[in-house]
């Protein structure tokens, strides 16, 4: 088992990803102007797709060059935006005192809830062990985990002890696998960012989803989503979670900027000024934390060390 522990800190997401992702063109067989030029029309059919398609939902993340182009945007913003839910809601505060934790991430594949994750622990001083299964419909994904991994173990945020990954394919239009259904109940953290999103072009497969993750959610487990859904979107949302015993622990509806733009600059500028692009640095997000109700009646997170 791989584990990892963690060294107090500061972890800046977008300088991470940066030095670890953003030099990879140059190291692809291509010619570096092509791999460049490929990044820059995968970065433009992101966009079209985000902005006037997502309704068809996500595009296709099977090629490396469009793995590389949606990390260097979206990761660093997703993984920071999931450390602030966190270090807002007080009730996280209480599960991470725990000494190890069983976490399942939802559509994870490209890392950013472990980054997230990480940074959180390595902020706040925890040093809560972690086993996560992450389940992505393309688990070519755990290449950039790996690359993440190694770049958080060099600047001393992680130790070969306290952490565990693994990958598995799950379509998420279709039934949970028994298998998923099985993790998430013995989870006690479960993570979803901006998947749900990307199912609202089949509602209801999209809340058979949600009855399934939350009626599968063991007592006193906690669950985080954050996703650009507003108003009914949200609604639907705590009417599910509340149908099937979750408690709402936290809300927080917002524009938001991710981080001052002098630091993203900073990292970024040469690469995105390359590109003639920019990654995601600010947008609206819609944050909620749920747990499973206890036996008793209590929504705490469970208390227990494992």
């Amino acid at each position: 088992m791989q584990q990892l522990s963690f060294t107090p800190a500061k972890l800046a997401c977008f300088e991470l990803v940066f030095h670890t992702f953003a030099k990879t063109p140059s190291n692809w067989e291509m010619a570096e102007s092509e791999a460049y030029a490929r990044l820059a029309r995968e970065f433009q059919r992101m966009s079209m797709h985000y902005h006037h398609n997502v309704s068809l939902g996500a595009p296709e993340y099977a090629g490396e060059v469009a793995r590389h182009a949606y990390t260097c945007k979206y990761v660093p913003a997703h993984a920071h935006w999931l450390f602030t839910t966190l270090k807002a809601c007080p009730v996280s505060q209480v599960l991470f005192k725990q000494t190890h934790l069983k976490v399942v991430v939802l559509g994870g594949g490209p890392g950013a809830e472990m980054l997230g994750l990480v940074k959180f622990l390595v902020e706040s001083n925890r040093t809560t062990s972690i086993s996560c299964d992450v389940y992505d419909r393309c688990t070519a994904w755990e290449d950039n985990w790996q690359m993440m991994q190694g770049a958080l173990r060099q600047r001393g945020h992680l130790e070969e002890r306290k952490w565990r990954v693994r990958y598995h394919a799950q379509n998420f239009h279709r039934e949970l696998s028994e298998a998923c259904r099985s993790r998430i109940g013995e989870a006690d953290l479960v993570l979803s960012s901006f998947l749900l999103s990307e199912m609202r072009s089949q509602e209801s497969s999209m809340m058979k989803f949600l009855e399934r993750v939350f009626g599968s959610c063991k007592p006193g487990a906690m669950v985080v989503i954050n996703d650009n859904l507003k108003g009914q979107a949200l609604a639907r949302l705590d009417a599910s979670a509340e149908t099937c015993g979750m408690a709402k622990q936290f809300e927080r509806s917002r524009a938001t900027n991710v981080y001052p733009m002098e630091e993203v600059e900073s990292s970024y500028a040469a690469f995105w000024k390359r590109l003639a692009h920019s990654p995601k640095c600010k947008g609206e997000l819609g944050e909620r934390v749920y747990t499973k109700s206890l036996q008793t009646g209590a929504t705490s997170p469970s208390s227990g060390q494992r």
